[in-house]
């Protein structure tokens, strides 16, 4: 009767650990509080149900536990170094929790199924957001505090996901009958007509680049017309975009001004102002290279950027340098770089070689988004991308025992 007993409780805590990473994941697009929330329940349920010490073999023999065991410690570690007040360097180390996530994937992902399920609730909670988000920009709903706030602050992180969303979709589209193809490609068009109608230009990048795989894993590497005639349509729906060929036309202007010494806004003809995110960018990463040159080995400590950035220009009180690269060479220096080096390394390699199973395809649909992302934004330290790259990490590419 224990026994019997036992086997039940482990199955329910299975299930519940399940079902708040498939809530994490629907609300990653939605809000932070939701996603925030969901995340620390399903770390509290592996923790304190005892899957995580019934499972432990699973990730001590991972290729990912010890470099990743070292990011969640060193935050903690630059707090010894860093000349940052305690409260900034401690609000930064806190959010080394994200890696820990990894650890729950081993338990939640561990088959096909579960991995769909969580994939699919992406996918859905993103189109939800995707379909609400159309509606406002063509006048059929009513601005809203949520949406105003929404379209400000987190246009960028949400066209990632957009990618993402359209990459795993066309993973699904390989086995899939042809009404769900026709699903499918009308869902993915879709998801593309939202990315050209935001301002992240991180998205169209994205898109762009890792296009031809999109395709090729749609429609195999033999069948080049189709592969052509999609990629054609994609940049034609792109370029057919006044939003994007504006964003994208801003870029050469904001770097002439940058260069002229007009660095964080330009004046308009009517006299007003306007913000140069081009140029505020290339001015927090000549500093945060001028900061890794002052401190290479380890960094200028948590939260070392912000204290740093404001000795060489006080005006500027950016928390993080636009760049998680930079973010990790200002910080932690080369001993950050190795790390994070090392993480990726046999993460990407690992993804690589299961690339044909929908484990390893999610792995390198997150990962490379999120990696061209961390090039204009620190996206490890957004809550959004930072818990879903714990999670991704840690997904399994062979059968847990």
């Amino acid at each position: 009767m224990p026994v019997i007993e036992q086997s039940h409780n482990h199955a329910f805590f299975q299930q519940a650990l399940a079902l708040f990473v498939c809530l994490t994941f629907f609300t990653l697009p939605i809000g932070t509080a939701l996603f925030t929330i969901g995340s620390l329940i399903a770390l509290a349920v592996w923790l304190f149900s005892g899957i995580c010490y019934r499972d432990r073999v699973n990730w001590q023999e991972t290729d990912w536990f010890v470099p990743l065991t070292a990011l969640i410690i060193l935050p903690w570690l630059g707090m010894l170094w860093t000349s940052a007040p305690l409260e900034q360097s401690f609000k930064l180390a806190v959010r080394s929790h994200y890696w820990i996530l990894a650890f729950v994937s081993v338990a939640a992902m561990k088959s096909d199924y579960s991995l769909r399920n969580i994939l699919i609730c992406f996918i859905s909670g993103t189109t939800v957001i995707a379909i609400i988000v159309f509606l406002f920009l063509h006048g059929f709903i009513p601005e809203t505090v949520y949406l105003q706030k929404f379209l400000g602050r987190y246009y960028i992180t949400f066209s990632l996901f957009l990618v993402i969303s359209i990459l795993l979709l066309s993973f699904f589209y390989k086995t899939s009958t042809w009404q769900q193809k026709l699903l499918l490609i009308a869902l993915m068009l879709f998801l593309a007509l939202a990315i050209t109608q935001l301002k992240g230009r991180s998205a169209y990048l994205s898109l762009a680049f890792l296009s031809p795989w999109l395709f090729v894993t749609m429609f195999g590497r033999r069948r080049l017309i189709p592969v052509l005639a999609a990629l054609l349509l994609t940049f034609m729906l792109m370029l057919s975009s006044s939003m994007v060929r504006e964003r994208v036309a801003l870029i050469p202007k904001e770097i002439l001004l940058y260069q002229s010494g007009v660095s964080s806004s330009y004046q308009s003809p009517d006299g007003s102002s306007t913000p140069s995110s081009v140029g505020l960018r290339l001015m927090m990463w000549k500093n945060a290279l001028t900061i890794f040159q002052q401190h290479p080995l380890i960094g200028a400590g948590t939260a070392g950027y912000q204290y740093e950035a404001e000795k060489i220009d006080p005006t500027q009180g950016f928390s993080h340098p636009h760049s998680s690269y930079l973010f990790i060479a200002v910080n932690y220096g080369l001993l950050g770089i190795g790390l994070y080096g090392w993480l990726l390394f046999v993460t990407l390699k690992r993804a690589w070689r299961a690339r044909d199973q929908l484990s390893g395809y999610s792995i390198l649909a997150f990962l490379s988004v999120i990696l061209i992302g961390s090039l204009t934004d620190t996206q490890i330290l957004s809550p959004a991308t930072g818990i879903a790259l714990g999670f991704i990490v840690g997904i399994p590419t062979t059968k847990p025992t």
